[in-house]
């Protein structure tokens, strides 16, 4: 009489092996693959409570100076980081979830110490989620942009190298040209090189001739970055 136990066995054995071999295959596949990445958990509000974006004055929106857009930009890159932009980009809320109300409140707070008392007060409101804060600051900035523009001429107007270096004296007269293009008044380039050259200190004369004659093919990034003026 023949034993049908050793092929038993044996088709338990083999079943355990394949199912083994099966496990470690795919445990390996995960460990080598390197199109795999786990997960990135969202902080949570304890986590955030801790962290402070205000790190230099020049981070401070100010309604009389600086440039919304710049600090619009800057703000929105740290919110993507902590992954909660779309507390501010987003109309949907949800304040029925603790934990949605307490980033919400966290990113509220962020906002206030990023923009000056003036404008706190300005764009507070009771009951705002950071959404409604920030739709009121870039409402505020929008209904001020032509007073704001008026602003930036007299000072484009004004501005000259004196004692500065020129790439340091270029890059604010960018930064003016900057803010009136984010505001919907760009200053043309050869407005640009005409008060470039008007200011200029008169160590830098042959420069300034430079730039006359080549003002056709000239922008304020170059002029900055020092290719027209060397090479």
């Amino acid at each position: 009489m023949t034993s049908t136990a050793p092929a038993a066995g044996a088709a338990t054995s083999g079943a355990t092996s394949t199912g083994t071999s099966t496990a470690t295959s795919s445990s390996l596949s995960t460990t080598i693959n390197p199109t795999f990445r786990a997960p990135t958990p969202r902080h949570s509000s304890f986590t955030l409570s801790t962290i402070s974006l205000c790190g230099q004055p020049e981070d401070v929106l100010d309604l009389q100076r600086g440039s919304y857009a710049l600090w619009r930009d800057r703000v929105e890159m740290k919110l993507a980081i902590y992954q909660v932009l779309d507390h501010v980009i987003s109309d949907v809320a949800n304040p029925a979830d603790p934990e949605w109300l307490s980033l919400d409140f966290i990113i509220k707070g962020w906002i206030y110490d990023l923009i000056t008392p003036e404008l706190r007060t300005a764009v507070s409101s009771p009951g705002a989620t950071a959404r409604t804060i920030w739709v009121a600051i870039e409402t505020l900035f929008r209904n001020n942009g032509l007073a704001r523009a008026m602003m930036l001429s007299d000072e484009f107007r004004n501005t000259k190298q004196l004692e500065n270096p020129l790439s340091v004296y270029i890059g604010k007269l960018k930064a003016i040209s900057d803010e009136h293009r984010d505001l919907g008044y760009p200053l043309e380039t050869h407005a640009l090189l005409l008060q470039l050259v008007c200011g200029l200190h008169e160590r830098h004369e042959t420069i300034g001739k430079y730039i006359q004659t080549e003002a056709a093919t000239l922008d304020l990034l170059r002029l900055r970055g020092g290719q027209a003026l060397h090479g």
